[in-house]
């Protein structure tokens, strides 16, 4: 929430929900940059002040960062010029986190090195960067989503600290994934794996992608071979999606229409598309077959010796 909007807590208020706690730092609406820590109790926000900030909810239970029932941040970090699009921090870590934004950048701040980024890649993307994702699995890997209608996969270890320019050191770029015909909006890791990752943007189809099949430059196939599955059943392009944590091929997808209802689709990606690889799932598929070809075989052999016993 921007300092200064105020929200009217008296009795009687029209407003249905008053929060508990308001965290207090950003001069401007921070409308779509937001990430929970998933090792501590802080919070992480971007706002259209191109600033990025933290606050830990343990504060509301001392008197330091406390007045009220508000909290004011505990770390401002620069090195964003526009509006900042989506943020996360680093899995396993409290104090290091990414951020994307308007200005084609990707900001690497650590709260113990205080406001200033640690690193900052200028032209990332040649348009907006929409969205970035962590790899639980393999957190030096990270994802960014653009306007530009391109996913591109990140490696830490390739950043170099301070600033840098993608258009003159390509490095930290592992591999960048092009089938988008549309803006990037959402990028997401699966829960289950470090190889698969999904994809929406202003286009009807969800992409699921494996990043262990690597792009051959000398393939006619105009199809990236690690696009592994498109989901195209819904009518309206996707803005929001999530993986099932317990089943790790099965997805919640919405869509908003432009009368102003909207899908909710819960799906599951057959064993047939991914377990393509899978040398047991194939040798467990022919016994079936085969059990079945030779039940089929006998029933013929018995209903033939029953005519001839007639």
């Amino acid at each position: 929430k921007a300092s200064g909007e105020e929200i009217e807590s008296s009795p009687g208020s029209s407003y249905a929900n008053i929060p508990d706690l308001t965290l207090d730092g950003h001069t401007a609406k921070a409308e779509y940059a937001i990430d929970c820590c998933s090792d501590s109790m802080k919070v992480l926000s971007g706002g259209s002040d191109a600033m990025l900030m933290s606050w830990n909810v343990d504060d509301y239970q001392t008197s330091l960062q406390t007045k009220g029932n508000r909290i004011q941040a505990r770390n401002k970090f620069m090195g964003h010029s526009d509006n900042v699009e989506d943020c996360a921090f680093k899995p396993g870590s409290s104090e290091i986190c990414c951020s994307v934004g308007d200005d084609k950048r990707v900001v690497i701040c650590d709260s113990r090195a205080g406001e200033k980024y640690i690193s900052r890649i200028d032209n990332a993307h040649m348009d907006d960067i929409n969205c970035c994702s962590f790899n639980k699995f393999n957190p030096n890997y990270f994802l960014t989503g653009s306007s530009d209608t391109k996913v591109k996969l990140f490696d830490l270890r390739r950043i170099s600290a301070g600033d840098s320019n993608l258009l003159e050191n390509p490095a930290p770029v592992v591999k960048t994934f092009d089938h988008h015909s549309d803006i990037v909006l959402n990028v997401k890791w699966s829960p289950s794996d470090s190889r698969y990752f999904a994809s929406s943007g202003m286009e009807v189809p969800l992409y699921i992608w494996d990043c262990a099949i690597a792009h051959s430059t000398t393939s006619s196939d105009s199809i990236d071979p690690s696009l592994l599955f498109m989901h195209v059943g819904q009518k309206y392009p996707i803005v929001d999606f999530a993986w099932n944590a317990d089943d790790p091929w099965m997805f919640a997808t919405c869509t908003e229409a432009n009368d102003g209802g909207g899908v909710l689709q819960i799906w599951r990606i057959s064993d047939f598309v991914t377990q393509r690889g899978n040398t047991d799932f194939k040798s467990k598929l022919n016994s079936m077959w085969m059990d079945r070809a030779n039940s089929g075989s006998k029933s013929t052999k018995s209903a033939d010796s029953d005519e001839n016993s007639h």
